[in-house]
């Protein structure tokens, strides 16, 4: 075993991370676990800095420098005192296709498996396509490092590169992953989790069992492919407008909306990534702690929009109250029959800070893959210095086809404008049956409105 020494911190596995453990296990051979983003960085990286910000932060990010390991007490985790070959230069500029190229090397390095107890269980590459145009990649296992985790890294990379670049001093950031993972530790049989699971049971008690859209049985597999859609200026305006109930409210009621269409049920239940992080140190440290929460909604016709947007923020405010319960003890805790999953169909709100500069250098971050996926996942990327907002419709690949997730987004954003259309007056007084959808043979021209395919 690579990694362990006399130096190394031993702990045991939070929550978050035994879950991710026990899926790793079904096929230790696969990348259905690797996560990966990368930031395209315009103008020219000065390498020394680069490499040397980067060392900084794996030397302060102890989730970077982490193996897995078993043994006869139960599941560890050893913090080592440091990792080597993380970070690989890579220079394309001299391929007829430099962009393709780059993209190749990515694909290469996502779908590369971890070995747990061997660290690092991260890839980062830093690819040249021009003298001033560079991608920086992460690839990193879920078990260490979850997809918020990845853009506090970013932001510690961007830090650091840019106090070297103008000569100032080194940021620093506390050391308390040691203390969260013994707090993770207390919150089994507490009182804390007693009223949590009480929670998520009375919610879900009486749902009806989880259907795969595309009618199929649920899968093991965990590869997907993907659906992209780019909203209008114009639309992403009316959905981040302050006056409303809120950009997530909307799009989390048109996704429900879509699911109570499709199933014919006005019973719905979505599922909701939470960061699974209470208080100011936790949302500020790296680590694999994310989770997945539910929204149940009643979406009768004769419900009123706003009224429903309402509801939303409510039952939002709700889970995040709750969001420590592992979604992986409600699997096994209800029947047999959805234990592959308690919903068809999760939105993750991916509102992240990724507005980073490299010194002066502007950036744009492009998700790869959030891990496996076991049904349907829409994510969505709001970024601050972006007109548009970013749909990714992620679907397992044994239940859908890239052309279902199509006509899915397709349907979805016409229920976006749908939502736009309703003048602001007259939200208050219009029930959900007047937000319908055409049939979904009339949707070929919509389905193919600024979309792109992307097998993972």
């Amino acid at each position: 075993m690579i990694g362990i020494s006399e130096q190394s911190t031993v702990l045991p596995l939070s929550a978050a991370q035994r879950g991710v453990w026990f899926g790793h296990l079904l096929d230790p051979s696969s990348y259905a676990y690797n996560i990966g983003q990368y930031t395209e960085i315009g103008g020219e990286i000065d390498l020394s800095c680069f490499e040397k910000a980067a060392a900084h932060v794996l030397a302060g990010t102890e989730a970077l420098r982490l193996n897995i390991f078993e043994a006869e007490a139960g599941l560890f985790q050893s913090i080592s005192p440091q990792v080597v070959g993380v970070l690989v230069v890579v220079d394309v500029s001299d391929e007829p296709d430099p962009h393709h190229a780059a993209l190749a090397i990515m694909r290469v390095e996502l779908v590369r498996p971890f070995d747990l107890a061997c660290n690092p269980l991260v890839r980062w590459r830093l690819i040249r396509l021009a003298p001033n145009h560079f991608y920086w990649l992460q690839v990193n296992h879920h078990i260490a490092v979850d997809g918020y985790a990845g853009s506090l890294i970013a932001q510690r990379m961007a830090q650091s590169y840019t106090a070297l670049v103008k000569g100032e001093s080194l940021p620093e950031w506390p050391c308390v992953y040691e203390s969260l993972i013994e707090a993770d530790q207390r919150y089994p049989g507490s009182e804390h989790e007693a009223v949590d699971r009480a929670y998520w049971h009375a919610l879900l008690e009486d749902r009806e069992p989880a259907q795969a859209w595309s009618g199929l049985s649920n899968s093991n597999g965990k590869a997907f492919v993907r659906r992209t859609v780019l909203l209008s200026p114009k639309l992403t305006e009316w959905l981040r407008k302050s006056d409303g109930p809120g950009l997530g409210a909307w799009l989390i009621l048109a996704a429900a909306r879509l699911q109570a269409l499709h199933d014919r049920n006005a019973d719905v239940v979505l599922g909701m990534p939470l960061l699974g992080r209470f208080g100011k140190l936790e949302r500020a440290t790296p680590s694999m702690a994310s989770n997945v929460g539910h929204l149940r909604l009643d979406l009768s016709p004769h419900i009123l929009i706003s009224d429903l947007a309402d509801d939303i923020n409510r039952r939002i405010r709700t889970a995040l109250r709750h969001q420590k319960y592992p979604h992986e003890a409600l699997q096994r805790e209800f029947s047999p029959e959805t234990r592959r999953g308690l919903v068809a169909f999760s939105v993750n709100l991916s509102s992240f800070d990724y507005g980073l500069e490299f010194g002066n250098l502007k950036t744009l971050t492009h998700n790869l893959s959030n891990g496996s996926i076991e049904g349907l996942s829409l994510n969505v990327y709001d970024q601050a210095d972006s007109s548009t907002l970013r749909l990714d419709l992620n679907g397992n690949s044994e239940l859908y086809e890239e052309k279902d997730l199509a006509s899915y987004l397709a349907m979805l954003v016409q229920l976006l404008e749908g939502l736009a259309e309703v003048p602001a007056h007259s939200v208050a007084t219009t029930p959900l049956a007047l937000l319908a959808l055409t049939p979904p043979a009339d949707l070929t021209r919509i389905a193919a409105f600024n979309a792109t395919a992307k097998s993972v």
